[in-house]
């Protein structure tokens, strides 16, 4: 007979769309015998109807701010519909932040504003916004794919067994959370005077709060995607960050050199190893 516990966990999780293999796994991970389980399944799809078309690739949206472990263990059965819509989610959000910013700083009044243009300016303002929502889109995806490679071959080096797609997944579902709060903390700061200070503050706190949040979301991905343990990730993470720190480091001191060598009329070429070992 199959554990009543275990019945109403896998009738939840099957309602707030979660595949039967993720289940399974979580189940098993949480020490169920893995014939129970199998029952629990059988028995639970045959008294509930189908989900919804769509409800499997939006889950992860609402999953991430509820069952943030639920939603990260799920991903694991390979879903780049999921993962790719969280990740367009979060980069429309930090657009929202900047125009709400930019609006703010210029002191626009946005409706009246609106109403006063003509046909053409308002083909313009839409040009303008389409061609900075592909050009965030495109240097999103770009930054976040650069990223999954490196944590990809880091982590893999270090022992984990994973690939592009646990990587791209974790630093997706990482920015999702840290996106809400930046797009909630612009729109706080829309109040003025001594309200605006205080909602202000409100939102740096909201900020600091959901980027610990997807940090420590991220972290918990690539462990699940890579099988490994919370120290492989913190490790990976210093490895990245020394590297891309001497790189651009590397990078603007011999952009400096050569704008330098220039105005002096010299060849402007920097060696970055020749000062650390010098020949005599």
């Amino acid at each position: 007979m199959v554990p009543a516990k275990l019945q109403s966990y896998v009738k939840e999780q099957l309602k707030g769309g979660y595949s039967p293999a993720a289940i399974k796994e979580a189940a098993l991970g949480a020490g169920w015998k893995e014939a129970d389980i199998d029952a629990a399944l059988a028995a639970t799809k045959t008294e509930m109807p189908q989900a919804p078309p769509g409800t499997s690739l939006t889950q992860p949206l609402i999953g991430l701010l509820t069952k943030t472990i639920d939603t990260i263990t799920a991903a694991k059965t390979k879903s780049w519909g999921t993962t790719i819509l969280t990740l367009v989610v979060s980069l429309l959000l930090m657009v929202g932040m900047v125009v709400i910013k930019i609006l703010a700083s210029v002191n626009v009044p946005l409706l009246g504003g609106l109403l006063a243009m003509t046909g053409t300016d308002m083909a313009a303002v839409a040009v303008t916004i389409a061609v900075a929502i592909g050009l965030v889109l495109g240097l999103g995806f770009g930054a976040v794919a650069f990223f999954a490679y490196l944590y990809k071959k880091v982590i893999v080096l270090l022992g984990g067994k994973g690939d592009f797609y646990g990587a791209f997944t974790a630093l997706s579902y990482g920015a999702y959370v840290p996106a809400i709060g930046i797009i909630i903390s612009a729109v706080l700061g829309l109040a003025p005077g001594f309200l605006g200070a205080i909602l202000g503050l409100v939102g740096g706190i909201i900020v600091t709060i959901t980027l610990a949040i997807g940090f420590a979301t991220s972290v918990r991905a690539l462990m699940e995607m890579f099988e490994v343990q919370l120290l492989v990730p913190l490790v990976a993470c210093v490895i990245i960050g020394i590297v891309l720190a001497f790189g651009f480091s590397t990078m603007f001191a011999s952009a400096m050199s050569s704008f330098l060598g220039g105005m002096m009329g010299g060849t402007g070429t920097y060696d970055p190893f020749a000062s650390m070992f010098p020949v005599s």
